[in-house]
């Protein structure tokens, strides 16, 4: 089973995620984007493996194509077998490189388990509706 997870900003999608995610017995594949501190720079890091800068700020953030275009070969070479994948998350600077989005949407569809966290707006949002289920949250607290 494949569950998104989509949300405002701050309303605790990713936390939910990692706790999901946490769960499992079986092997943990797929990656994480995070801003550097500053909030100028996006990162996208493998489990376990390298980061690589995807994004940078010039107002808004801005997708690095030739960068997407080179991951877009790693992810056509992530085995899924027996794996869970983990995406945390998708957004809207992806789409400056169609290789990158459909890379992304066919190791999504090769995959049987996995958390996927959307970001609201994402225009890839659309995409994924046939995949998986889709938990919409407001706001995770832990108590």
């Amino acid at each position: 089973m494949i569950l998104k997870i989509t949300g405002k900003i701050g309303s605790g999608k990713s936390t939910l995620a990692n706790y999901v995610i946490n769960l499992s017995q079986r092997e943990i594949i797929g990656f994480r984007s995070y801003f550097d501190d500053s909030k100028n720079s996006l990162y996208l890091e493998f489990m376990n493996g390298p980061r690589y800068k995807i994004a940078f700020r010039d107002g808004k953030m801005v997708g690095i194509k030739e960068t997407l275009d080179d991951l877009a070969m790693l992810l056509n070479t992530v085995d899924t077998t027996g794996k869970v994948l983990f995406i945390d998350e998708i957004g809207y600077v992806e789409i400056v490189s169609q290789k990158f989005v459909d890379a992304l949407l066919n190791l999504i569809k090769r995959t049987q388990d996995g958390v996927i966290v959307i970001r609201e707006n994402s225009p890839l949002r659309g995409e994924l509706d046939g995949i998986g289920i889709f938990f919409e949250i407001h706001k995770v607290e832990a108590t």
